[in-house]
């Protein structure tokens, strides 16, 4: 009859809407797009501004968290923003003097990685990672910079933003 038909339209339009917004589901509680004002919402006061901004490549990192442990390793967490919308994510290790340290530290975020989104799709063993996840890239690295650094970092973005990069060639 007409009211069951309704229902079922009704549940049919909510449940695009929801597919819709996890298309758009960025990390944590966050969606890709959103002002720094809403992270810091969306995050429950989990993360606040960074005074000052951090500067990278294309983005500026506007609130993040100082430290939180990740397999065993403590790690910083950066929201970076392109004209004050959400568009990467960065974890990165904040212990970086020993190499081998850092090397078990990517082995045990590749293993949580590997149990939260299932196999990559692409792989090269302690230098990186990549997985694919409903609209998301999460790209999991240990960059080493003989005799000063090293680092283990992982980086979510939207899938848009990585085509983007490609965009050129």
């Amino acid at each position: 009859d007409m009211k069951n038909h309704l229902l079922a339209l009704a549940l049919l339009f909510f449940s695009s809407l929801s597919m819709a917004y996890d298309s758009v589901k960025g990390y944590g509680n966050t969606s890709w797009g959103m002002s720094p004002e809403e992270v810091i919402g969306a995050e429950n006061g989990k993360v606040h501004k960074i005074t000052p901004p951090l500067e990278y490549y294309e983005t500026l990192g506007l609130v993040g968290v100082d430290k939180v442990e990740i397999g065993g390793g403590n790690f910083k967490v950066v929201y970076q923003f392109k004209e004050s919308k959400l568009v990467q994510v960065i974890v990165q290790s904040i212990d970086n003097k020993f190499v081998n340290i850092n090397k078990g530290l990517f082995q045990s975020v590749d293993s949580l990685l590997t149990q939260k989104y299932g196999t990559p799709i692409y792989k090269e063993p302690y230098k990186e990672i990549v997985w694919n996840v409903s609209g998301m890239n999460v790209n999991l690295s240990h960059t080493i910079i003989d005799g000063i650094s090293n680092f283990v970092t992982v980086t979510y973005r939207p899938e848009s933003e990585q085509a983007k990069k490609s965009d050129n060639l």
